[in-house]
């Protein structure tokens, strides 16, 4: 088990990626020199992506099976940060992320490397993000309740509600979104 956090005022031990297993009763910190947010983990369990925050910029991280932390930065060689990451899924062959620049993509294979990211939508109100590996799909959703489909290079809008959403997830079927503005929980059917 793995869980982030951000540094409290005049608190830091809070601040991180920290990992916690049942074999041990106190977190060990993989990465205290950052302010934590996002967290994914690959399904074959063998890396741990996270983003790294301040109040101008972040950065994507991912912590190896050796231990390693790689870092993604850049969406192009003169944007080198992303402003607010909020969301991480993890594909079949790459990583997606939501943040206050769009959305994007990168590789897994490119982490560490200086490969850029590839921009896939300049919607800047994405938050929530899933990967479905069965239809080899993307989605997110925004904060004014627009639902969308990442296949591929292309981005399609799915669904609409009037709601302000924040958190995404799935299951085989379905999307389920948080509503924050309205205090109810939103699903539609996967197309």
């Amino acid at each position: 088990m793995f869980y982030t956090g951000e540094a409290d005022a005049g608190d830091e031990t809070r601040r991180g990626l920290h990992s916690l297993s049942d074999a041990i009763n106190e977190p060990r910190i993989l990465d205290d020199s950052v302010a934590a947010r996002a967290l994914a983990v690959d399904p074959a369990g063998k890396r741990t992506y996270y983003a790294r925050f301040d109040s101008e910029a972040g950065e994507l991280r991912v912590i190896d099976d050796d231990g390693m932390i790689l870092r993604q930065a850049g969406i192009n060689e003169n944007v080198v940060d992303w402003r607010s990451l909020y969301a991480i899924a993890v594909g079949t062959d790459d990583v997606y992320w939501t943040s206050a620049d769009g959305v994007f993509r990168q590789s897994k294979a490119a982490f560490g490397t200086a490969a850029f990211a590839v921009a896939v939508s300049e919607v800047t109100d994405a938050r929530g993000i899933v990967f479905d590996g069965a239809r080899k799909h993307a989605y997110f959703v925004t904060t004014n309740g627009s639902v969308y489909r990442v296949r591929g290079n292309e981005v399609d809008s799915i669904g609409q509600s009037d709601c302000q959403a924040e958190l995404l997830a799935q299951d085989e079927q379905s999307l389920y979104w948080t509503c924050g503005s309205v205090g109810t929980v939103k699903k539609m059917a996967k197309p």
